[in-house]
This record gives structure tokens, sequence and C-alpha cells, in this order.
């Protein structure tokens, strides 16, 4: 529960693309649901909108912090997305604010799961991403791996013979 909370209500750091995508698809839910509604309940719609506005931008944000752009990019984002939904909300009939609504989100999401996260640690905190990490840290030559083994058995023994 803590970490669904980290990750819808904290802003800093960084969300590779598997993450931005589990946590992503229970938005594209309650988008459908909120969409869906608005029909029928439409003085509610804004209420809704409002409510998950803000754990959607700290998903956007950690995804946009791990490609090395600040939240300014994802507050643009937002102000566009909110614009198109009041055009939308104002012209219930209109086809071209549903389609063009409809290629936004394509185009954006599809952007967000397809760009790679800048490599190791950026000014918005370390790599999400672990293997990286377990290549770099496997990366030891052997000769030093025997020296310090060595050194920790000779260690030992000299630990051996002062106890006798």
């Amino acid at each position: 529960m803590k970490k669904l909370i980290d990750v819808y209500f904290n802003t800093t750091g960084r969300m590779g693309r598997l993450d931005f995508l589990i946590y992503s698809i229970p938005f594209a839910i309650f988008e459908t649901i909120v969409f869906s509604l608005a029909y029928f309940v439409s003085p509610f719609f804004l209420l809704l909108l409002l409510l998950e506005l803000y754990p959607g931008m700290a998903v956007i944000i950690k995804r946009f912090h791990d490609m090395k752009i600040s939240a300014l990019g994802a507050v643009g984002v937002a102000l566009l997305t909110v614009f198109i939904l009041f055009v939308l909300y104002l012209n219930p009939e209109s086809i071209f604010w549903l389609c063009l609504f409809d290629l936004y989100i394509i185009v954006l999401l599809y952007w967000m799961y397809i760009v790679k996260g800048t490599k190791g640690a950026n000014k918005y905190g370390p790599n999400p991403i672990k293997k990286e990490e377990k290549k770099q840290n496997k990366k030891v030559p052997a000769k030093k791996v025997l020296k310090t083994q060595l050194k920790e058995k000779k260690l030992v023994k000299n630990s051996k013979n002062k106890k006798k």
C-alpha cells in the first residue's frame, strides 16, 4: 500500500517504461469510466477529472524525470489535456475535438512507452532499472576477486594463529 501511495502521490524520483505501463493502466480504466459517465452525470465530470489529475501527474512527472525532462513538461501536457477536455465538455457533439483528444493521448502514451530513460543516475535520481547497476557491479576483474579472497584467508589464518 505504501508503494502505491508513493507512486501516485510522490513526484520525486524516476519511473521506467514498464512501471509506467503498469501504473498507467488503472488510469486508462478510470478515464474510460469517467468518459462513459460524463454523458449521464455531466456536472460530476469535472470533479472526477480533478480527482485524478494529481495522481496521474505524479506518474507522468516521474516518467518525464526518467527521460531527463523537468516537471514543467508534465505541466504543459496537463494544461493541453485540460484545455482539450474543457472544449470537449463544452461541445460534446464535436467529433473533431474527440478525435483530436484520442490522437493526442495515443501519441503521448506511445512516446512515453517507447522512449528510453537516461542511462545511469540523473539529477532526478538513480536509474529505476536495476539491470544496468548489476552489470556495472559484475565487471570486477577476476584477479581482484582472487586477491581479496587470498587476503581474507590470510587474515583468518593469522587470527587463528594469534588465538593459539
